[in-house]
């Protein structure tokens, strides 16, 4: 079964791999919260060194990601599907 620190590269890793989501604007995300069967990981939004900006573009789509402790697949989670995890 994967760690919160497995998980949490692994969900680094799959938000990186969005690449570059706005000029200068990429994905990251925070701390994991566990559940039953998953990891989940809020999105959040950093310029090209990494640093959360000051002014927030706005960006529309998937809450977080969700990366499930036995597969350890990381998918995007929706805000209907975050409400299941509760």
């Amino acid at each position: 079964m994967v760690t919160i620190l497995k998980a949490y590269e692994i969900a680094r890793s799959y938000a990186k791999e969005r690449g570059e989501v706005l000029p200068g604007i990429y994905f990251d995300v925070e701390d994991g919260i566990e559940y039953s069967n998953c990891y989940y990981f809020d999105y959040m939004i950093v310029d090209k060194n990494g640093n959360v900006p000051d002014a927030h573009p706005l960006i529309a789509g998937a809450v977080g990601i969700i990366v499930d402790k036995h597969s350890e697949k990381a998918e995007d989670i929706s805000f209907g599907r975050f409400s299941e995890l509760k």
